[in-house]
């Protein structure tokens, strides 16, 4: 099992942290950031949903990382990060949860 605070660890859903235990530093994730919710009607949601996600955009800007999709009616972000930068992003308080973004099975 990779290190991980245990804090980042508590955001990661199942399915990525077994992706990232087996994973090198380097590689890069297909990820969606869950952010906190926010509150208000719908003309005002991606609205909040910008001042929420501030600091999380301006740390993947700084980090180079500029393919990224803001999914405002989802409060989430979707982007591939490497693994050493994925663990610095969640550690951030607005992010509240991280999944893997990939096709999965369901059970009905």
């Amino acid at each position: 099992m990779r290190e991980l605070p245990e804090s980042v660890r508590a955001k990661f859903d199942r399915a990525l942290l077994q992706v990232i235990d087996r994973s090198s530093a380097t590689a890069e994730l297909p990820v969606l950031l869950i952010l906190e919710p926010v509150s208000g009607d719908t003309a005002d949601l991606c609205t909040s949903f910008r001042v929420i996600a501030a600091g999380v955009l301006d740390k993947l800007a700084a980090a180079g990382i500029h393919d990224v999709r803001e999914l405002w009616i989802s409060n989430a972000v979707a982007v591939g990060l490497p693994v050493a930068l994925l663990i610095s992003v969640a550690a951030l308080p607005e992010v509240r949860h991280v999944v893997l973004d990939s096709p999965r099975s369901s059970e009905l």
